[in-house]
């Protein structure tokens, strides 16, 4: 179902990445399964920020973290959600900035940044660092957001993690434009768009389109 959830998501298919989320926590609460409880939860939070839902969206992602602290991280790795703690830190850094909770958002990411750099995960620190570069764009810290999303993306590159890299890539372009250097920014931009579209990713390929035209 994290698997349904994750490829509605790409689509850009909202509405539909909702129920997903709605059927795994109903089901998880019925089964008993923390693990999956709180991947709902997270799901549901990020999809709701999506929907620019964010008081919801916030309330979601919370949940999750709260739900997140007591599962046992061998049944995460189990479940092939090792991950997933992380992710449900980092997609705070949206919804809580743009309620006011700046701070709350900084704070999780530093955790999460922090987390990653324990388990010499590349993966997660690729994820990481690209919402520590969110948040910094966020706060128009142009030049640390050039630096944590240039991370993201390098790290992306070394171990083949081409999603990732392309959704970080979008970003990256707009913080380089945006910190005077639009030459290097708009065909970094342009190649996340040639990305998406090679990628199938509709969501990814509106949030480039959209920072493209921004910058």
């Amino acid at each position: 179902m994290w698997a349904l959830w994750s490829y509605r998501c790409v689509r850009a298919n909202f509405d539909g990445a909702l129920e997903i989320a709605e059927e795994l926590i109903e089901r998880s609460q019925v089964a008993s399964q923390d693990v999956a409880l709180a991947a709902g939860l997270q799901a549901r939070g990020t999809t709701l920020w999506h929907l620019g839902r964010l008081e919801d969206s916030a309330g979601a992602l919370e949940s999750a973290l709260e739900q997140v602290e007591g599962v046992d991280p061998e049944e995460l790795e189990r479940t092939g959600l090792t991950h997933m703690p992380i992710l449900a830190r980092c997609h705070t850094s949206h919804p809580f900035f743009l309620l006011g909770r700046a701070e709350e958002a900084e704070r999780h990411v530093r955790r999460a940044l922090a987390a990653a750099d324990r388990q010499r995960d590349p993966f997660n620190h690729a994820i990481s660092a690209m919402f520590a570069g969110w948040l910094a764009a966020l706060g128009e810290d142009h030049a640390a957001a050039v630096h944590w999303l240039d991370d993201s993306v390098r790290i992306c590159d070394e171990y083949g993690f081409r999603q990732l890299a392309a959704i970080a890539t979008a970003p990256l372009g707009w913080a380089q434009a945006m910190n005077g250097d639009p030459g290097t920014g708009i065909p970094t931009l342009e190649g996340a768009i040639a990305a998406a579209t090679e990628q199938g990713s509709l969501v990814l390929l509106r949030r480039a389109e959209e920072t493209l035209t921004a910058a």
